[in-house]
């Protein structure tokens, strides 16, 4: 009887591993959204910085970002989430437009 209820434990690990959602990891680049919203803090004198990018959606010439923040002399610590609404300039770069704390 203990082979299976081996068996079963393994599977179901296994099967845990593989559940995991992409949550906090997006497809699109975020390297031009990352600059925008370092120019948009420094612009304001903001002393924050993004963490994590967990969602980045584009739509044509607009877009938008749920990020984590947080300060930019901390290594650890609590971090919060923003929301950036963005648009595309004509020269290709991002700027934002909006920000939702």
């Amino acid at each position: 009887m203990k082979v299976p209820f081996v068996a079963l434990c393994v599977f179901s690990v296994l099967l845990c591993a593989g559940c995991g959602d992409a949550a906090g990891e997006t497809s699109v680049d975020s390297a031009p959204f990352d600059k925008a919203i370092a120019e948009y803090l420094s612009e304001r004198h903001m002393d924050m910085k993004v963490s994590k990018f967990k969602d980045v959606k584009v739509d044509g010439a607009a877009a938008t970002a749920r990020c984590a923040m947080k300060a930019s002399e901390v290594q650890y610590g609590v971090s919060v989430e923003w929301t950036f609404s963005f648009e595309k300039l004509d020269d290709g770069r991002w700027k934002v437009v909006g920000v939702v704390k």
